[in-house]
């Protein structure tokens, strides 16, 4: 490994990646079940709660995603090094 990553960014990643999986179930469920859900009792329409929660781990892939530079606002606030020496394979690959 070339020690890019460290422990903690590694932890925020797997969130991430949790988050992604989590957030692709519950939308499969809305897509079968419906976003929103009469009540037998009452009546009332309510949101699925599986819904709900889709939409609180796109809101937390979204600050993660900022926590991480790739969004665009986030990428404005990055401070890179500037490359000194071109890898050859980077140079065969992109040009």
């Amino acid at each position: 490994m070339l020690g890019v990553i460290s422990l903690a960014e590694r932890a925020a990643i797997l969130r991430y990646c949790h988050a992604y999986q989590q957030h692709h179930d519950f939308e499969r469920q809305v897509k079968k079940d419906g976003r929103w859900q009469v009540s037998a009792k009452t009546g009332v329409i309510t949101e699925h709660p599986a819904s709900k929660a889709a939409r609180d781990l796109a809101n937390q892939m979204i600050k993660l995603l900022s926590a991480f530079g790739m969004t665009p606002t986030s990428r404005t606030r990055l401070a890179v090094k500037e490359k000194l020496e071109v890898d050859p394979d980077e140079k065969l690959f992109f040009g």
